[in-house]
């Protein structure tokens, strides 16, 4: 499978940490565009949606539906036009109805970035509720790992299903996601998800405080960013490079053995994805540029061969910040991890359950891969592919291999993505490392925030038998992927759209909306941690010695 990570909300937040001290407001486009232009951009946008998207109808109520809201979306817009953010207000829930995160709108409303006017909390996501992580005064820190109730009266269960109606929701978590650090927070979100909120100089809210009791308040608006400052966290964890992943081993208090610690916060910056890019026309880079980024092939390779020397029993893999970029890092993983026999098996497991995977080919697809077309793609086709063709050719192979019950074969389709990922598919040629070693107990660290590729990579390491500790994906594993950008052309909102759709549970509609994890990370585990930012690794440690406890 191949995502990409999400641009949402919270990439708002990071403005938090360079402009807490911003007085100005960042300005959008006041002065109304005009209506043709306006309908011209609708149309754009609706063009886009159903040539470059595998299924936009299928979530909304099927296509007749979808041209009901379209048709809606053109009456609504008055003859005197509309400003930016009047039209971003129009389109998100046309966008949205098609349930799928990876198709979305960039653009932002207004906000102001040192008073954003909503509730004055950062919050995060524990089971299915949000706490506060820290407060934007240093007054309200007695709040620190409180639960948010209800704001404005509004039970938080019911504005999670009031953020489907502006945003593709793929599963609870995803909504929790982008509340706690941006929707709740910042005036335009939270009067969309709160029509009956009109008292802008105030709000109610009610938090559940540790202790148990529900704390009643009304804060004055705005509520200006006096200093925000993260939590620090007692236990110190390596931070990794520009590559985004790091290897090494861990010596943790109270663990009597050292551990393995994989730590990958984003799947961008490493070679193979490079190399990926560069095939495929999408990035200009030299074989010698190539050389010098760090390689999870030669990475992981050289991370098993030490585990094996020191007999190393527990790998804790970290990517509770994994939001995704490329997926080839997880068979990569697997393949040292599992072997090749396994990494094999995974998707004709995947075909067998009813799922797969495939890609619609697009202008917008074309455009964003320069060195990719279809001759390239139907080169050894019996039956060639045409524009807006959905490529099914690994699903049909494996499905054929299955039902004829052969030994495993890699499916040349898949081969093919393999080999623009050189530096692995020397590797991998050869099998010398596959599942050269695994330590006895295998841990993977999640939040709402492992989505995309990092999802990808969860949905891998779950089916080769890792156990997933935490809180579950925002993402679902049956869901899209493999996002194109777009713009438009008069009133230049920019957004995506997913290419390619992505079946890992067929056969189980559930599993399918949320991937469940083995050890789920409480809010009382979260408390009796002291709220501690890496309170889900405690809990890892505290897991492994009880697992060890047992043998």
């Amino acid at each position: 499978m191949q995502r990409a990570g999400k641009k949402a909300l919270g990439a708002i937040f990071l403005l938090f940490l360079t402009l807490i001290y911003a007085t100005g407001v960042s300005r959008g486009q006041e002065n109304p565009l005009k209506r043709e232009l306006l309908i011209e951009d609708v149309r754009q946008l609706t063009d886009i949606l159903e040539s470059a998207h595998p299924d936009p109808y299928r979530h909304g109520g099927g296509r007749i539906a979808f041209h009901s809201r379209l048709y809606e979306v053109l009456c609504s817009i008055p003859q005197g036009g509309m400003t930016r953010n009047e039209f971003i207000r129009l389109l998100r829930p046309f966008v949205a109805a098609i349930g799928d995160q990876h198709t979305s709108i960039y653009t932002q409303y207004e906000t102001d970035n040192a008073s954003p006017g909503g509730l004055p909390f950062v919050f995060e996501p524990i089971e299915k509720s949000l706490y506060v992580l820290v407060p934007f005064s240093p007054s309200d820190n007695k709040y620190i790992g409180s639960r948010l109730v209800s704001v404005e009266g509004v039970p938080l269960d019911s504005l999670v299903q009031r953020y489907s109606r502006v945003e593709g929701v793929e599963n609870e978590y995803f909504a929790l996601r982008e509340f706690g650090r941006g929707n709740l927070l910042f005036r335009p979100y939270l009067q969309e998800l709160l029509p009956e909120w009109t008292d802008f100089t105030s709000i109610d809210f009610e938090l559940q405080r540790p202790a148990g009791e529900i704390e009643k308040i009304t804060r004055r608006l705005p509520v200006p960013l006096t200093g925000l400052n993260l939590p620090k966290s007692r236990i110190d964890l390596p931070r990794t490079d520009d590559s985004g992943f790091l290897c090494g081993f861990l010596e943790v208090p109270g663990y009597e053995h050292e551990m393995a610690y994989l730590r990958v916060d984003n799947m961008q910056g490493y070679r193979e994805a490079k190399e990926m890019a560069v095939a495929v026309g999408a990035e200009n880079l030299t074989a010698e540029e190539l050389a010098r980024i760090p390689s999870a092939t030669e990475s992981f390779r050289s991370f098993v061969i030490e585990m094996k020397r020191k007999n190393t029993q527990a790998l804790v893999i970290d990517m509770r910040r994994n939001g995704g970029g490329n997926y080839m890092m997880a068979p990569i993983l697997v393949y040292f991890l599992y072997g090749k026999d396994v990494l094999t098996e995974i998707p004709k497991q995947i075909a067998r359950s009813g799922g797969g995977s495939g890609t619609r080919y697009s202008k917008l697809f074309f455009n964003s891969r320069p060195k990719v077309t279809l001759e390239t793609i139907n080169e050894g086709r019996d039956v060639p592919l045409v524009l807006g063709d959905i490529d099914f050719s690994r699903n049909l192979y494996d499905a054929a291999e299955n039902a004829e019950n052969s030994t495993p074969v890699e499916n040349p389709e898949r081969l093919k993505r393999y080999r623009q990922a050189s530096t692995f598919y020397a590797e991998y040629e050869t099998g010398a490392y596959s599942g050269y070693y695994r330590p006895r107990h295998v841990l993977v660290l999640m939040t709402p925030w492992t989505s995309s590729s990092g999802l990808d990579m969860a949905l891998w390491l779950y089916r080769s038998g890792a156990k997933l500790v935490g809180t579950p994906s925002a993402q679902a594993p049956n869901s899209w992927g493999n996002l194109l950008e777009w713009q438009l052309t008069n009133s230049k909102i920019k957004g995506e759209v997913s290419s390619s759709f992505d079946i890992a549970f067929g056969d189980d509609p559930e599993k399918g909306r949320v991937l469940p994890v083995h050890f789920p990370l409480t809010w009382e585990k979260l408390s009796a941690y002291d709220f501690d930012p890496n309170a889900c690794f405690s809990f890892a440690m505290e897991i492994l010695k009880d697992l060890e406890g047992r043998q």
